[in-house]
Order: structure tokens, then sequence, then C-alpha cells
């Protein structure tokens, strides 16, 4: 996605498939897997947390999503600050204050760029409320917030958390068309994004998981997946920066 649908329009250029296409030099941690694959095809990590496999496909194979980006790493539990982690790991997927600012790694310019111009959550009529930091987490509720994206636009989203005695899974998606430079590019509900952390003995396993069905079929769908994955890295950046000591 990003700012290269612009450039779709104006080239024809075929690139060629990578291993991997995103710039890791940029991650606070570089120890992360990566995937990224085309028209809703299989997910490389989803076995890695098999108790959401089915409810995350599940929506997968609804959307059919054309570009599909994943990430799983291990954090050692020592690294993660407060006396209760998984608390700290809660209230950092929800800080979406915290998510103003961020960077991404912008193939078209080949530097950093900003992702979100603004993020703050929102009540259901998408006015913006104060950031609730939680002190004992719930086994489910429902987010809205808002987000410009430099790129995309506006983005009024909706979430969910979910969580048991070992995990915790987010999802959200946009609830408005996304467009750049005045033309619709992402249907509404078709952006998607998963975070599930699972803890494990000494460590917490995050898979991330970000797929996007566009609202015409991109002509160059390697260099798009670029762009989308280095949105995945900043979003992992975010975390990772947020939830270390």
């Amino acid at each position: 996605m990003l700012r290269l649908i612009g450039m779709i329009l104006l080239s024809l250029t075929i690139t060629t498939l990578s291993e991997e296409n995103i710039n890791r030099s940029v991650a606070l941690d570089k120890s992360f897997e990566y995937s990224n694959n085309f028209d809703n095809a299989e997910l490389a990590f989803i076995s890695k947390t098999p108790f959401h496999k089915n409810s995350i496909e599940t929506i997968k194979n609804r959307i059919k999503p054309s570009i599909i980006v994943e990430l799983f790493v291990s954090i050692e539990k020592s690294k993660i600050k407060g006396e209760d982690k998984k608390l700290t790991i809660y209230n950092t997927l929800k800080s979406y204050n915290s998510m103003q600012g961020i960077e991404y790694y912008s193939v078209s310019k080949d530097r950093l760029k900003t992702l979100f111009k603004k993020s703050y959550p929102t009540d259901k009529n998408w006015k913006k409320i104060d950031e609730n930091r939680i002190t004992s987490i719930p086994t489910k509720e429902e987010v809205y917030f808002f987000q410009e994206d430099l790129t995309l636009g506006e983005n009024k989203n909706f979430g969910t958390f979910t969580s048991d005695e070992n995990s915790i899974i987010t999802h959200f998606y946009n609830t408005n068309d996304l467009s750049y430079m005045f033309l619709d590019v992402v249907d509404k509900k078709n952006l998607h994004s998963f975070f599930v952390v699972t803890e494990k003995e000494t460590t917490f396993e995050l898979y991330a998981l970000s797929f996007v069905k566009p609202a015409s079929l991109p002509l160059i769908k390697e260099r798009i997946s670029k762009s989308f994955g280095n949105r995945l890295v900043a979003m992992y950046n975010w975390f990772y920066a947020n939830i270390t000591k």
C-alpha cells in the first residue's frame, strides 16, 4: 500500500519476487522471522499460534487479500518492563497515543518517514478520549481509534482485544474507505491487522499479521508489498520500544 500506490499509475516496471523484501536494518530488534505473500496464500507462521489459527484464517479467507505480511518473534521476559509483564504488553497494544509520529522506511523516498501524523483513542462516535491504562486484563474489550496516515489519510479503526490465561489477541480494521491522491485505494473493512502475544516459560511470542485487499488490482505487487511490510516493521519497532526496559 502506501505512497507507491500513486506510483503504480505511472509505472509498468516488472519486479521479481524476493524471499524478504523489507528493510530489516531499520528494526530495533532484528531477530524476527518475516514473510510476505500474495493472493490469499497460506499464512507462513500461523501454526505458531494454533489456538487462534481458525478464527484468523476465517477472516482472511473472507477478505481474500492481495497482499499479506507476517512477523514472528520471541522476546525474553527479562527484557520486558514492569512486574506484571503481560499487563505491560496489553497496555502497550492499547496505547494508540504513542503511535503518533512513529516512522517507517519509505521505499519510494529511500528514507524513514512519519507513518501516523495523528493517533489517539476515541469513543464509538470517533470523538477523542483520554487513554485508559488498565490494572486488570479483561477477557474481551472493544476499542475505537483514529489515525491520520500521511499516505492513506484518515483511518477510523475498530478493534477487539481477547485474552485468556496465556495469550492476548488484538484485531483491528478500517471502518472507512482509504484514499491516496483523491483515489479510493482500500475499501472499508479490507485492511486488517492482528497481534497475538503468547506467554511461554521464559519468553513472550509475538505473531503479527497484516493483510489488505486493494480497491483495484495493483500492477506491481512486489513493490507495494515492500512498503506494506515496512509498515509492519514500524509497528514492531513501536511495540518493542514500548515494552522493553
